[in-house]
């Protein structure tokens, strides 16, 4: 009996063993991607144009002919003042066509569609063209959508400092997104969706114009952080 009590705190002992293992290397690995995430963060900071104004989609239109002939101009009869001609205003906001494919920038051999911040977490992460999982392991990457046509997903690894402290931000925090021209997209988190982790439909299906998703704490599991364009 002696003999076999032995045995079994051996194997506790290494189950034990193998758990902090494992918790050592999540913890390294996490570190790994924030330093790897971060660094190319300052890289494509130098090479992303500043951002001057934030782009407003819309619809590919036909080019219009231009008129052959000016039209004349009503000339002020005597005794009258002549009215200033009316000032343009420049518009506000860039126009970006639905139809523009999404520019990418390189970085040690990544294409990159632009950088993810969130001010209230003083958060800014990286966001590659195409995902796999070794990608996932450097940055986050795009999922499916186009950030033109308001649908783009995007997803993550749970390290936490990529998606994990978006999992508990409160409704109405803002999210940044930088393309690689320097437009300046925002977005305002509406909602939080449980998804399951073959349920591609259902993550890229919506109203959303902007999704990030991550792995729950129990891996079986996606939560999704369901975001809307701030007009």
């Amino acid at each position: 009996m002696r003999k076999k009590g032995s045995v079994f705190i051996a194997i506790g002992l290494l189950f034990l063993a193998a758990a902090l293992l494992l918790t050592i290397y999540n913890l390294w690995d996490a570190h790994r991607a924030d330093v790897a995430a971060q660094t190319t963060v300052q890289a494509l900071k130098t090479m992303i144009p500043a951002q001057t104004q934030e782009p407003t989609p819309t619809e590919p239109q036909e080019p219009t002919q231009t008129e052959t002939q000016a039209e004349p101009t009503e000339q002020p009869t005597e005794g009258t003042e002549a009215s200033p001609p009316e000032e343009t205003q420049e518009p506000d906001k860039l126009t970006l066509p639905l139809d523009k494919e999404m520019p990418t920038v390189e970085w040690e051999g990544y294409q990159y569609i632009g950088m993810l911040e969130v001010p209230s977490l003083e958060l800014s992460l990286p966001v590659m063209d195409q995902w796999d999982y070794d990608r996932l392991k450097i940055s986050p990457c795009r999922f499916a959508g186009n950030l033109y046509q308001d649908d783009l997903v995007v997803c993550a690894h749970n390290y936490a400092h990529h998606f994990t402290p978006l999992k508990y931000v409160p409704i109405g925090t803002e999210i940044q997104f930088t393309d690689a021209e320097g437009n300046l997209f925002r977005y305002a988190v509406s909602s939080f969706d449980t998804v399951g982790s073959n349920d591609v439909e259902k993550m890229i299906k919506g109203d959303w114009d902007l999704t990030l998703f991550t792995c729950d704490t129990n891996g079986q599991t996606r939560i999704a952080i369901r975001c809307d364009r701030i007009q």
